[in-house]
């Protein structure tokens, strides 16, 4: 808030004229003396109106916690963590680190770059182009691929982590271990006309119209724009640029069984803005995402919490810097993640820009920080663990 009263910036900018009224105006004849004989009210006005939110201050409180402790231990330049629920959209904390601090401000930290900064979203991408895969029919989890490496598109060679070659493996082992070869092959049979289609259904390449000032668009260019190599690429999240909250609503949407619902930090009844995908290839993709957090070798066991069925994708973008490209050591370290896998109640996506620890992956990251806040949020009785219940009707 400005001197005056004026928001400056966040909700406080973008509902200035609901949360600041209408002022009272009032006429008054003084005479030379310096004496008031008459007074009256040409216009009383209206006061402001309240703003009930929708975030949980401890929901709020414990991510900034975790955020910090992350951004401190990774030696990251900025993190940040939402916490939202597919069901509604609803935002129930928005977290960044560092924190505006009065004492020593920063305009930059006043805004949350989890809405006004777009970065590349690297494998948890591998989620949702899986998840159009399986949409369509053109794989499911037991098909096979080559899971080696390099894989030439182009003429390019296409490598994965540390150039790893897994030899001949499933698509769920591929979502499991995140092996790029194998996504740029399920992108391929998907084809660029239809990969696009479905990212541009997921929210990606459009302000999402939550209610905070300078949201970024990202990026997802026009079909007719992209190669081959542009598409391979896209199918591990490079070539593509998204923010923290699109990445938020999209994985809701997965998470609820298809449905992308417009993001909202004020109270207010659920609004659909597209379906993404049947519930059954959500589901599909959230049983594989529940093995890539639930197996010791899965690229976000980092997250598993005994007792509360995590699921989610791991990421790390690199990172393009003005007229050098994509360059070793910039990073963004990414874990999307939702719980319970089955029956998703709450979305978490935490993000940390330029680790500058090894491992920087996601997964070893971010990871990390998702199975802290649910840690914490257990423990002060705000969330309590999950049942699986079987195709028998039992829980195991």
């Amino acid at each position: 808030m400005g001197v005056d009263g004026e928001g400056l910036e966040g909700l406080e900018l973008a509902c200035d004229a609901t949360l600041k009224g209408k002022p009272s105006r009032y006429h008054i004849l003084r005479g030379r003396d310096g004496r008031v004989y008459d007074l009256w009210i040409e216009d009383p006005g209206a006061p402001g109106e309240d703003l009930h939110l929708t975030l949980d201050a401890d929901f709020q409180r414990i991510c900034e916690q975790k955020l910090s402790l992350g951004v401190r231990r990774f030696k990251a330049d900025r993190g940040f963590a939402l916490i939202m629920d597919p069901r509604t959209g609803a935002i129930l904390a928005l977290a960044q680190a560092p924190r505006y601090d009065p004492q020593a401000p920063d305009p930059g930290l006043l805004h949350s770059w989890a809405v006004t900064d777009a970065f590349e979203p690297g494998s948890t991408f591998k989620a949702l182009v899986g998840l159009a895969a399986l949409d369509q029919g053109v794989v499911t989890p037991e098909d096979t691929f080559s899971g080696d490496s390099p894989y030439v598109v182009m003429g390019v060679p296409i490598r994965n982590a540390e150039n790893h070659s897994y030899g001949t493996v499933t698509f769920r082992y591929a979502i499991v271990k995140s092996v790029n070869t194998v996504l740029i092959q399920v992108a391929k049979r998907l084809g660029i006309e239809r990969t696009y289609e479905y990212l541009s259904r997921m929210g990606f390449g459009r302000p999402t119209g939550i209610e905070l000032p300078g949201e970024a668009a990202g990026i997802l260019r026009p079909p007719e724009e992209w190669t081959e190599l542009d598409l391979a690429v896209a199918s591990f999240g490079q070539g593509v640029a998204v923010t923290g909250v699109q990445l938020g609503a999209a994985f809701c949407a997965l998470a609820n069984g298809g449905t992308l619902l417009r993001p909202h930090l004020t109270k207010r009844p659920p609004e659909p803005v597209a379906t993404v995908a049947s519930p059954e290839a959500c589901a599909t993709m959230r049983a594989l995402l529940r093995d890539a957090v639930r197996l010791p070798g899965g690229t976000g066991h980092w997250a598993d919490v005994e007792g509360f069925l995590i699921a989610g994708k791991s990421g790390t973008g690199q990172k393009a810097l003005p007229g050098k490209g994509y360059v070793e050591g910039h990073y963004t370290s990414l874990m999307a993640a939702f719980l319970p896998y089955n029956d998703p109640e709450y979305v978490i996506i935490v993000g940390y820009d330029e680790v500058k620890t090894h491992p920087y992956w996601g997964g070893s990251t971010a990871g990390p920080t998702v199975r802290y806040i649910v840690e914490d949020l257990a423990k002060e009785g705000l969330i309590r663990p999950y049942k699986e219940i079987t195709a028998l009707g039992r829980s195991g």
